[in-house]
């Protein structure tokens, strides 16, 4: 990862982060967890921050965009409604 490291998104919790930072790796995307407080096993669920290196910021927030809207980038629209509700399934 590149020496410049930018917040692309804060996750609730570590398990969200985890799918999060596992969809970017799918999509190429190299990213890291950062918890800005204490320790999970400490604090329970808390924030986690969702980094990737300056180079692949742009990418990284499409994709994100594209996973919180249902439909990820290059996966298909099949036209079966709304994102969430059956649309962009992958088969």
């Amino acid at each position: 990862m590149g020496d410049d490291l930018v917040v692309i998104f804060v996750a609730a919790n570590r398990p969200v982060a985890d799918m999060i930072i596992e969809f970017l790796g799918n999509e190429g995307i190299l990213a890291m967890a950062r918890s800005p407080g204490l320790p999970s096993f400490i604090g329970g669920d808390m924030a986690v921050e969702i980094l990737v290196s300056s180079e692949q910021e742009d990418e990284a927030r499409r994709a994100i965009s594209a996973f919180l809207e249902g439909t990820p980038e290059g996966w298909p629209d099949e036209g079966e409604g709304e994102p969430g509700e059956g649309g962009g399934k992958r088969e």
